[in-house]
């Protein structure tokens, strides 16, 4: 009968002990890592907490105005500050508006050389 050659690399053969350890090692720092993650969920949520009590303190003191911009034909909503009277913003943009005028002027003259 012939030889049957066995080779072993003891190299690559770790001992329990030293699986253990190694696993110990990598829980250690995955609780680390959760914690890093707890702390930076905690600071999102004050900074978050922070400004949306700003924006709440802002909106508090707001008056509303709502119109129709005639020559556009669109409803259009001003937000002021109550105190200042300064105007937050504007839906429609004025932008928006003058653009919407451009448009229907144009269309209106394209329909009129037609007719």
């Amino acid at each position: 009968m012939g030889e049957i050659g066995v080779s072993v690399d003891t190299g690559s053969v770790k001992t329990v002990a030293s699986v253990g350890a190694e696993r110990s090692n990598i829980e250690s720092r995955a609780k680390v890592i959760n914690a890093n993650q707890r702390d930076s969920v905690r600071n999102v949520s004050a900074e978050t907490t922070e400004s949306e009590a700003a924006v709440l303190k802002r909106l508090s003191n707001v008056k509303l105005a709502i119109t129709i911009d005639e020559s556009a034909d669109l409803p259009v909503i001003k937000i002021f500050d109550s105190e200042s009277g300064e105007e937050i913003i504007q839906v429609p943009a004025e932008h928006s508006l003058n653009i919407s005028k451009t448009i229907k002027a144009a269309v209106g003259a394209i329909f009129d050389k037609r007719a």
